[in-house]
């Protein structure tokens, strides 16, 4: 069976939970990870999330790239949970056919009642 190529977009208290998760299924392959500083990109995921062993998984900065180096299949996304600031950050994954799964939510003010 083929394993599905993810990419975690956020490994702050909910993307690392998600990419551990991500590493403990034998049906998927974690092929990279999103993160927003700089000084983190070419790092081990592990490195990041509090794994001692690493995984040999990279760290970019650079969404584009990331979909270009590694064709996933889809994209976890846990960096922030307001709807339009969502879309900017998985608009470039949208238009490249990955599929995607967030967490975002929408909030205003009016919904809140």
């Amino acid at each position: 069976m083929k394993k599905i190529k993810v990419i975690q977009f956020g490994l702050g208290a909910m993307g690392s939970v998600m990419t551990k998760l991500i590493l403990e299924k034998k049906e998927l392959e974690l092929v990279g990870a999103v993160v927003r500083e700089e000084k983190d990109n070419g790092r081990d995921v592990a490195e990041l999330i509090g794994l001692k062993k690493k995984t040999g998984v990279k760290c970019y900065s650079d969404l584009k790239l990331l979909i270009k180096k590694k064709k996933p299949d889809i994209m976890l996304h846990a960096a922030v949970s307001y709807v339009p600031k969502v879309w900017e950050q998985i608009k470039p994954a949208v238009e490249a056919g990955v599929n995607e799964c967030s967490d975002g939510k929408y909030y205003d003010d009016k919904s809140c009642g």
